[in-house]
């Protein structure tokens, strides 16, 4: 299959659901919408603020030195900036990840500031805007653009067609799909 996993009673399920338990016709399309739509009403990303706790303890626990902590930012900040691009996943999330940027960088704006004045380092008060404003420009950046990036689905219609004639052979049962071919 491809990398989204479909277990039988997920498309028993939307088969029943889509058919009203068997009583409407639907053609191969509307049931690729119907599971597409489905499938991203959960994806797997990292949404709300789980990633936070993690984030705070990677920076604090390497926090001695200067360049792993950089390391672990950019690493956050590429990865949340990519996911916002990602067209496999839905608009809430792009937009989540988006404000993640956001979140980032504020954190490190206000945590690199005290820092710099407490340690009285123009050099790291410097570093510190800069890679905090990088993540808060490129998150509120992306929140603008999010709608205008395309959605992939997440599978393909031969796909779909295939499990439809495989649940078919299986089940022995005659669904009523629409062909408009």
């Amino acid at each position: 299959m491809s990398n989204v996993q479909i277990t039988d009673p997920f498309f028993a399920k939307a088969i029943a659901d889509i058919s009203a338990n068997n009583t409407l016709f639907f053609t191969p399309k509307q049931l690729l919408y119907f599971l597409d739509n489905r499938l991203r009403k959960n994806p797997k990303s990292i949404s709300q603020l789980g990633w936070l706790s993690p984030f705070l303890a990677i920076n604090f626990v390497t926090s001695l030195t200067i360049f792993i902590p950089l390391i672990v930012n950019l690493a956050f900040i590429i990865f949340f900036y990519e996911s916002s691009k990602s067209t496999k996943l839905n608009l809430v999330s792009r937009k989540q990840n988006a404000r993640n940027l956001q979140i980032i960088g504020g954190i490190l704006l206000v945590v690199g500031i005290l820092l710099s004045l407490v340690s009285n380092s123009f050099r790291l008060f410097v570093i510190f805007v800069v890679i905090g404003m990088l993540p808060i420009y490129l998150g509120t950046r992306q929140i603008g653009r999010i709608e205008l990036l395309i959605q992939d689905f997440l599978i393909s219609e031969s796909q779909v067609k295939d499990w439809l004639d495989r649940w078919q052979q299986i089940n022995g049962s005659i669904l009523k799909i629409w062909s408009l071919d």
